[in-house]
């Protein structure tokens, strides 16, 4: 990000319209992509969390279980299955998120290919 947007700021120092206008769509895509990452990271923690919490919640259960100490086993149980199936819906959102900012960096490559590919046949035509 830092590189494109010192790019952006050398508009002056030679940059074509068209070149700067795809640094500043690339700027804004890594933003976005850097957006995306954080969130997805956020999803992988609390699943992470949601996990252990679970695993802590069912071996609670199994202790009151146990001692015939019935009365909280159904709520340990049930905060287990709510802790298990926020991990599992955080895991799906944070791997669609990573998904979703692996689209918007090949996209990105894929312009900036093309963009170059037409400079270079631009330079050939005219050589």
């Amino acid at each position: 990000m830092h590189e494109l947007a010192d790019l952006g700021e050398k508009a002056g120092a030679g940059l074509e319209g068209a070149e700067l206008q795809m640094r500043i769509r690339q700027l804004e895509a890594s933003e976005a992509r850097a957006l995306l990452i954080v969130r997805a990271l956020t999803c992988f923690y609390t699943a992470v969390a949601g996990f252990v919490a679970s695993t802590l919640a069912t071996l609670i259960g199994a202790a009151l279980a146990s001692t015939q100490m019935g009365g909280g086993v159904f709520a340990s149980f049930a905060i287990a299955s709510a802790a298990g199936a926020t991990g599992v819906f955080t895991i799906i959102t944070g791997s669609l998120m990573l998904a979703r900012e692996t689209t918007l960096s090949f996209r990105i490559l894929k312009e900036e290919r093309s963009f170059i590919g037409e400079r270079v046949r631009g330079r050939v035509k005219t050589a």
